[in-house]
């Protein structure tokens, strides 16, 4: 009995050493996930997306060739998490850590990619206001022959919507006419002009302040075509877009766009405009705030 007595009492004290061993590694595992948790989170936190321009002395490793290889001035790089060996699933060519262990990811030189980001930082700062040619032009862009890309404003004292080149500096018209009665129609001069074009052309429409949103709305978007020297008053419509519902959003954009073959004289030009029980059509709903809530433009392919 004794013997059985010793044995229940050294089965008891296991039991309790292990139950404390159990309670231990449990308080332990939630600590530690504790400790990855705020670890991911502070490494996460860390991963800002801010525009760097590289020195041209700065050095990448290269995942490839596992050496040094020199970064021009014009390269683009931001903070990343990647290391070296991640080089082969991502579209980054290099891939370096600073002095201070940070990680960058870098395109190569590109001098067109770098003047988009410093344009963009750039209208971040005026606040999509235009206040003046850029120091660094988008030449790329704004150099293609026979090519517009155009901002909409409205007509002072009234509703109309026109089109302009002065509300950014993104905005354009080369080897094409915009007219100045209207300030709508972009029309092809000549007949080096001819060929295949890609048209677009977006609106944006805001219901927010009108009591109008309580009636059905209905949002048309046309691109028409037409020939100046055939002096027709109705153009042809190559391109349209309809939508609206009693429910729909009080903001709504509209998109569209395609290819067309223009000859000398032909002239492209958009309408959009909002219809409903209580107002035929009218454009004072379109969203003229900001330069990038309306565009036209078109360039030629061929």
């Amino acid at each position: 009995m004794e013997t059985d007595e010793t044995r229940h009492t050294q089965t008891v004290i296991a039991y309790k050493r292990m139950k404390n061993i159990l309670k231990t590694s449990f308080v332990a595992n939630i600590v530690l996930t504790l400790i990855v948790m705020c670890v991911f989170i502070a490494r996460r936190s860390g991963l800002l997306w801010t525009d760097v321009i590289l020195p041209s002395n700065t050095t990448s490793t290269d995942a490839q060739v596992n050496n040094r290889v020199s970064l021009g001035s014009r390269a683009i790089c931001i903070t990343c998490g990647l290391s070296v060996k991640d080089l082969r699933t991502t579209l980054y060519d290099y891939i370096t850590t600073t002095a201070s262990s940070t990680n960058l990811c870098c395109l190569e030189n590109d001098p067109d990619k770098q003047d988009i980001i410093l344009e963009l930082a750039a209208t971040g700062h005026t606040q999509y206001i235009y206040e003046g040619p850029s120091t660094r032009k988008l030449t790329w862009w704004t150099e293609r022959n026979y090519a517009a890309h155009l901002y909409a404003d409205h007509l002072p004292n009234n509703n109309k919507l026109i089109w302009t080149t002065t509300r950014h500096s993104t905005s354009f018209v080369r080897n094409l006419t915009l007219s100045t009665d209207d300030w709508k129609k972009l029309t092809v001069p000549d007949v080096a002009g001819a060929g295949k074009y890609l048209v677009y052309s977006m609106f944006t429409f805001d219901f927010r302040d009108e009591a109008t949103i309580n009636y059905s709305q209905t949002i048309r978007h046309v691109i028409m075509k037409n020939n100046n020297s055939l002096q027709s008053e109705n153009g042809e419509k190559i391109f349209q877009s309809t939508l609206g519902s009693e429910y729909m959003s009080v903001r709504q954009t509209t998109y569209l766009s395609g290819v067309v073959s223009l000859n000398k004289s032909d002239t492209v030009y958009v309408k959009a405009f909002s219809m409903s029980l209580r107002e035929y059509t009218t454009e004072k709903y379109i969203d003229a705030s900001s330069p990038y809530n309306n565009f036209f433009g078109m360039f030629k392919l061929e």
